[in-house]
This record gives C-alpha cells, sequence and structure tokens, in this order.
C-alpha cells in the first residue's frame, strides 16, 4: 500500500465527516428554528390566556365598570404580561427536554443543543461520569 492510497482514504474519511457534520448543523439548526416558534406562538397564547382570564375577573367577576380604575387594570396587565413571559420560557424548555428525550434526538442534533437544554443535574452527573436518564 503506497501513500497515494492512504491520502485518498484520508481524503474519503474527511469528506464522509465533513458531510456528516454539516448534515448535525443543519438538523439541529432546523430544530432550533421549530422551537423558537413554538416557544414565541406558546408564549403568546399564554399571555392572550392571562389577558382574558385578567378581565373576566375584573369586568365580570368584580363587576368594576371600564371607567373605573383603569390605572390598577393597567398594572395588572403589565405584570401578568411578564408572568406570561416567564411562563412561556419555561413551558418551552420543558417541552424541547421531552421532545428531545421522547423521539431520542440526542444523537441528531449537536452537543451543543443538546447540552443547552439540559438540566444542571444531568450536566452534573455528566461532568463525573455517571449516566442519567
Amino acid at each position: 500500500m503506497d501513500y497515494e492510497e492512504l491520502d485518498e482514504a484520508e481524503k474519503e474519511r474527511r469528506k464522509k465527516e465533513a458531510v456528516e457534520y454539516r448534515t448535525l448543523k443543519s438538523r439541529s439548526n432546523l430544530f432550533l428554528f421549530c422551537a423558537t416558534l413554538f416557544g414565541i406562538v406558546e408564549t403568546v397564547i399564554i399571555i392572550f390566556a392571562l389577558f382574558l382570564a385578567q378581565s373576566f375577573v375584573y369586568f365580570r367577576v368584580l363587576k368594576l365598570t371600564e371607567n373605573g380604575n383603569m390605572t390598577v387594570f393597567s398594572i395588572i396587565l403589565l405584570v401578568l404580561f411578564f408572568v406570561g413571559i416567564v411562563v412561556g420560557h419555561i413551558l418551552y424548555v420543558r417541552v424541547v427536554r421531552l421532545v428531545i428525550k421522547k423521539w431520542n434526538l440526542k444523537d441528531k442534533l449537536s452537543k451543543d443543543l443538546i447540552d443547552h437544554y439540559k438540566t444542571k443535574k444531568e450536566l452534573l452527573a455528566e461532568k463525573d461520569g455517571e449516566f442519567v436518564q
């Protein structure tokens, strides 16, 4: 076996690794794009549901008029907006973790993306060399 054959084999191996790397990156980017769209839609739905619940309680249960004390209504609306964002993000992360685990996407997505959605417990266990499911 001469050096030219080794060079050809090495070129083929590197080409195959490059294709696998690009495939992994494109899958990860597509997954991240879809997950981000899901997160945005889900957060908007949560904020809208909180707004409807607040309006129902404010106008139907407490029977306050539209002109009465709108400052309190605005402050509560602002607080619920931030609560909706936080709850939406927490739900988004949990759903993404569930999707990765349920569909076994750990070997199909990049390690950086998988590590981003791991819990602290999983990261510490991985650091110590333990296996956590």
